[in-house]
C-alpha cells in the first residue's frame, strides 16, 4: 500500500491538471464534475505519467491487480471529490483559496517546463515541485 500512495498523488495532481485544463477550455470553474473519467481522460493522465515515470506505466501494464487497485482508488478519490463538492467544501473560502492556489501553482510549473523544454536540465526554482 505504501509504494501505492506516490502514484495515487501523483494522479491526483494529474487529476488537479486535467481539471485546470478543462477549466480553461470550457470555463466550467467550480461545477466540474467528478463522477466519471473518459477514456480519453485516463489515456491523457497515463501519457503524462509516461512522460515522467514510464517504469510506472510498464509497471501498470505488467501488473493487473497494481492496475485494477490503481482504478479503484481513484474512483474513491473522484468519490470523495464528488461528495466534497456537493457538501459545500469548495466553496469553503479557506478551501477555495488553496484550490486556486493548487490551480496557479501547477499552471506556473506547467508554463516553466514548457518555456524551458529545450533548454535542458534546469536548476531547482521556486516553480519546481521538487524544490521543496
Amino acid at each position: 500500500m505504501k509504494r501505492q500512495i506516490p502514484v495515487l498523488i501523483g494522479l491526483c495532481c494529474l487529476i488537479a491538471i486535467a481539471d485546470v485544463w478543462a477549466s480553461a477550455q470550457n470555463n466550467v470553474g467550480d461545477n466540474t464534475s467528478f463522477n466519471s473519467i473518459s477514456k480519453a481522460e485516463i489515456e491523457m493522465l497515463l501519457a503524462d505519467v509516461a512522460k515522467t515515470n514510464p517504469k510506472m506505466v510498464e509497471r501498470l501494464a505488467a501488473e493487473p491487480e497494481m492496475k485494477k487497485t490503481q482504478i479503484e482508488n481513484l474512483k474513491q478519490l473522484l468519490a470523495f471529490a464528488s461528495q466534497a463538492q456537493k457538501d459545500g467544501l469548495a466553496s469553503d473560502p479557506t478551501n477555495k483559496q488553496e484550490l486556486d492556489n493548487i490551480r496557479c501553482e501547477i499552471l506556473a510549473v506547467n508554463y516553466d517546463k514548457e518555456i524551458n523544454k529545450d533548454k535542458g536540465p534546469m536548476p531547482h526554482s521556486a516553480l519546481s515541485p521538487t524544490a521543496r
